[in-house]
């Protein structure tokens, strides 16, 4: 530090420390205390969502910096969620009543250094009054889903706890607008739901991604026997096992699937896609894909791959409005990640970036 500077200090806290019983309202006049920014960790964005009839209207969540709103395309934000956990995994739009946003706290990004979350909130003003709306332990949500035909139907992807088994975990739903939620798919106490997809034409039709991880100071275990796809048909009465990452026991290919479906093009309709990360030596990001609703599945397509002194993680396909296919991963050596983004035009079967 300079020392300048650390004179400056002892001479402020000297000064502090004679006016024992004497500070007041005056001492410091209208000197205030400011937002100066989030800290880096904090400003990384977990999540955004837009109306969509008004596109300028959007919705940002960081991972450590609270919910921003802006209502000029991103021109300008304003902070929406300072008094709750600022945290954020998860943002959804009411799109038939778009002042009402459901925010789900504490992001899925599982690094040492995230912060939890306090459950899931709800405004119906456009952010200016929120309700705290229940799952209290849920300390990490990954997806919050609104029902298009009754918003009163939520789903819920709960991650759970990083560093130890979790009885909370699971995909949640409530049919009286969070109210009260009941727990539709548990696998085991170290498996979360790290994604979930409706089909917005069929909301009978879900799919949830479960995660089987452990992070722990020194290390952190990604994959194992509870990772897997699973497909309600029923609005999640039911949740049969649909999909496993191919090979591997425990850690090596049971990785955190994340998936997307097409909806409205001739060509892909039907479709949906399914990615992961496969850690080990190369590493890279799987993908496959089913043209059936999920009763059949390609045989995994490697998208990109790194050598042993790096890694790709955080695989996320999104389906465009014509049927294209985009995927974002990150790859790098830790000290020199970089952002990829990659655009299939032909279902998958290839990649330019």
């Amino acid at each position: 530090m300079n020392l300048k500077y650390l004179n400056l200090a002892f001479i402020f806290l000297s000064c502090m420390s004679g006016l024992k019983g004497q500070v007041t309202e005056a001492t410091f006049g209208d000197i205030e205390g400011r937002q100066i920014g989030p800290a880096r960790m904090s400003g990384r964005i977990s999540c955004i969502d837009a109306e969509n009839k008004n596109p300028n209207i959007l919705w940002v969540g960081a991972a450590g910096g609270g919910v921003w709103k802006s209502i000029n395309q991103g021109t300008t934000f304003k902070s929406m969620f300072d008094e709750y956990s600022q945290s954020i995994g998860t943002i959804a739009i009411d799109q038939h009543h778009p002042d009402t946003v459901w925010v789900g706290t504490g992001e899925v990004w599982v690094r040492n250094s995230v912060s939890i979350g306090t459950g899931i909130y709800r405004t119906k003003n456009g952010g200016e009054k929120w309700e705290f709306m229940g799952l209290p332990k849920s300390e990490h949500i990954g997806r919050i889903i609104i029902d298009p035909s009754n918003p009163d139907i939520i789903y819920a992807a709960v991650l759970g706890a990083l560093w130890g088994d979790c009885e909370d975990r699971g995909v949640y739903k409530t049919t009286d607008g969070g109210k009260s939620w009941t727990r539709l798919l548990y696998v085991n106490p170290s498996t979360g739901c790290a994604d979930m997809v409706m089909d917005p034409e069929n909301p009978s039709l879900l799919f949830a991604s479960m995660w089987d991880f452990r992070r722990q100071a020194y290390t952190f275990r990604s994959g194992g026997p509870g990772s897997g796809l699973y497909k309600s048909t029923d609005g999640g009465v039911t949740f049969p096992l649909g999909y496993i990452a191919q090979g591997g026991s425990n850690n090596e290919d049971k990785e955190w699937i994340t998936c997307d479906l097409t909806k409205g093009t001739s060509l892909y309709k039907n479709t949906i896609y399914c990615s992961w990360t496969r850690f080990g030596n190369p590493s890279g990001i799987l993908l496959t894909k089913s043209i059936n609703g999920g009763i059949n599945w390609t045989s995994p397509v490697q998208v990109s791959s790194s050598s042993s002194s790096g890694s790709v993680q955080g695989s996320c396909p999104a389906v465009g409005p014509n049927g294209e296919l985009y995927i974002v991963y990150v790859g790098g050596t830790g000290s020199n990640d970089i952002i990829y983004f990659n655009k299939s035009t032909n279902g998958g079967t290839s990649f330019t970036g």
